[in-house]
């Protein structure tokens, strides 16, 4: 008899099925453990590849992972994420997310939030990974990994990240050139009112409109104003 999908991840995850369904709310993936292996694999190998070759910041855990990579040919580790997430059936943002939680703990910070199940499942699955021998990690990971998974739906992904990026800036250009333009405006409707304390109150008052800090403000008038270096040095 065919399983139910509920009866299912109750065996997978036990009492943590409540955790699933938030995750699945979440808009993220319901992992098996050999998902988990293959993005554990993946970002220990991020890991290894990231530190200096002059050998700043070596450790231990640093050491142990480039072992393991040079002892195991683990080609789906160096995928970027969401061509990882093709090759294990799931969504770019699921491999994203878990990759970081992954790597936190990988650098010693076990630190979530008591509701944030998925974490946890994450924690649990790393204490296993971590006593177990690395071929065996690799093997448990293999049964996830699809050698013949269509990217498309990762490039579509990355293409709407990127489109999406430059979306976000052009809308910070406009945005810093609004700010810029009424700054020089209100100052110079001001100056002869109020003297030396201008800027600083044209920048109070466009942080309050903006809901941006003082600091941030003050970045993009001196950013609008870099042809005039004089006045932008009064901000």
């Amino acid at each position: 008899m065919k399983k139910l999908v509920s009866e299912s991840l109750n065996e997978l995850y036990g009492s943590k099925y409540r955790g699933e369904k938030i995750a699945l709310a979440q808009g993220l993936d319901v992992l098996t453990k050999s998902q988990l292996a293959a993005i554990y694999l993946a970002a220990k190998d991020a890991m290894g590849r990231s530190e200096d070759s002059r050998g700043r910041g070596d450790n231990a855990l640093t050491r142990n992972a480039l072992k393991i990579n040079k002892e195991i040919n683990m080609d789906f580790q160096k995928l970027p994420a969401p061509r990882l997430a093709d090759v294990l059936g799931l969504k770019p943002r699921t491999v994203n997310y878990t990759m970081s939680k992954f790597r936190l703990l990988l650098q010693g910070n076990r630190e979530g939030t008591e509701s944030n199940v998925l974490y946890n499942k994450i924690i649990d699955a790393f204490d296993e990974f971590e006593k177990m021998q690395a071929g065996e990690v690799y093997a448990l990971a293999m049964e996830a990994v699809d050698i013949n998974a269509d990217f498309s739906r990762s490039e579509k992904y990355q293409e709407e990240v990127s489109m999406k990026a430059k979306k976000t800036r052009g809308n910070t250009i406009n945005r810093n050139n609004n700010i810029g333009f009424a700054a020089l405006d209100l100052y110079n409707n001001l100056k002869k009112y109020l003297g030396e304390r201008t800027p600083k109150i044209v920048i109070n008052k466009i942080a309050s409109e903006y809901n941006l800090s003082e600091n941030e403000i003050r970045t993009i008038i001196k950013g609008y104003l870099k042809n005039d270096p004089n006045l932008a040095r009064k901000f």
